[in-house]
């Protein structure tokens, strides 16, 4: 109300929203995004008003009688948590309330055998912690992409690859590029093995020779029940809440009582993602459900 156009606009709210500076105020940044532009209106109409003399008889009722008749917010969740981290990289360059591979630390420790801070070099002994010429796998996500012609006129790229310390370089020479074009998307979360160049530089790089996105890691969902009992009269209810979602995941059995596990066979594989969770928590509840990433193949393909 204080301030003009010019100084808080459509652009300016928007930033704020997005680097959640307005989040003591109760409401959730979705909730935000979709009713500022409304105010903005409201703003506006009343200064237009106010200019021309015109007010309105809620204006006689004080601030009391203004709160009862604001404009309410929409009764709508929250933006995900990777689209809240997204904005905040947006607007701010970090993030700030968490990170992307935050939830995907099992995946990471099961597969990775390298990081990117392996690959600096380190000043005094003139060696980074991955060996030249080494092979490893790395995990993170994708936060450039640069595409070059060779001379024999084939596609190339140059990705790089962030993790939870720091960034690498990957290379991928044209035959890898073909295969694996598909997958270099900005944001876009991977596993890369291939092997390390370190050079003259103070940073080393990674030579692409298989990629797989996250999505395509296999895994493992869970199932605790109580004891065999609770087994017996609940696993055929949540079979049949979970039919239909078809993939190649592996179903596993847990029995609390006896620390019993057992994973069934292929005949039950499924696709172990949030539909399978909201599933099955419907009947034996979210705490009793976890979905466990298994380690990759990533050899060539």
């Amino acid at each position: 109300e204080r301030l003009s156009g010019k100084e808080v606009n459509k652009k300016t709210l928007e930033n704020f929203i997005k680097a959640g500076a307005f989040d003591s105020f109760g409401y959730t940044r979705r909730q935000q995004f979709t009713h500022y532009p409304k105010l903005l209106e409201e703003v506006e109409r009343n200064r237009k008003d106010s200019m021309s003399g015109q007010f309105s008889l809620f204006d006689l009722g004080g601030e009391s009688l203004k709160a009862q008749i604001a404009i309410p917010y929409p009764k709508i969740g929250e933006f995900d948590h990777d689209q809240l981290l997204a904005y905040e990289k947006e607007v701010l360059g970090i993030y700030l309330s968490g990170h992307p591979l935050q939830e995907d630390l099992q995946l990471l420790k099961k597969n990775v055998t390298a990081l990117t801070s392996d690959f600096i070099v380190d000043e005094e002994t003139g060696h980074a912690k991955a060996e030249d010429g080494s092979r490893v796998t790395i995990g993170g996500m994708i936060t450039d992409k640069t595409i070059k012609t060779t001379k024999n006129n084939q596609m190339m790229a140059f990705i790089t690859v962030e993790d939870m310390l720091g960034s690498v370089e990957v290379l991928i020479f044209p035959k890898d590029y073909e295969r694996y074009r598909r997958f270099l998307e900005e944001d876009e979360k991977v596993l890369i093995s291939g092997r390390v160049s370190i050079g003259d530089d103070p940073e080393g790089k990674l030579i692409l020779e298989s990629m797989m996105l996250f999505s395509e890691v296999p895994k493992e969902l869970w199932l605790q029940f109580k004891d065999k009992a609770d087994y017996q009269a609940n696993f055929e209810k949540v079979r049949a809440a979970l039919s239909g979602l078809d993939g190649r995941d592996t179903l596993v059995v847990y029995l609390k009582d006896s620390r019993q596990y057992k994973k069934l066979d292929p005949s039950y594989d499924l696709a172990a993602g949030a539909e399978a969770v909201s599933a099955a928590s419907q009947i034996i509840g979210s705490d009793n459900i976890r979905i466990v990433p298994k380690k990759a193949m990533m050899g060539r393909r």
